[in-house]
């Protein structure tokens, strides 16, 4: 067997079957296509409820409790960081 067998050979093996690649094909056309009256996570179907105050007001409201909460946490974090460390220094100057 000359070296350009050897190489057709190889590359062969490589080439997928014809149907094995029109199943690929047409796999890959299905999950692309969508229809146009999909609606997909983060989008709404109207946007009436953007216009709606109490909404609104309700996500304000918890955004900033929220924020509220982060601030208390990270101050309560720096507070027990200075215990911890006005103790391990107590500790070691006794």
């Amino acid at each position: 067997m000359n070296l350009w067998q050897i190489l057709r050979r190889l590359f062969l093996k490589t080439v997928a079957a014809q149907l094995q690649i029109l199943v690929g094909v047409s796999l890959i056309e299905i999950l692309s296509a969508h229809s146009s009256d999909e609606v997909y996570l983060g989008e709404r179907d109207t946007k009436h409820w953007i216009y709606d105050a109490e909404p609104l007001e309700a996500f304000d409201k918890f955004g900033k409790k929220l924020k509220e909460m982060m601030l208390d946490s990270k101050i309560e974090l720096e507070r027990l960081k200075c215990n911890k460390l006005c103790f391990i220094q107590e500790v070691k100057v006794d």
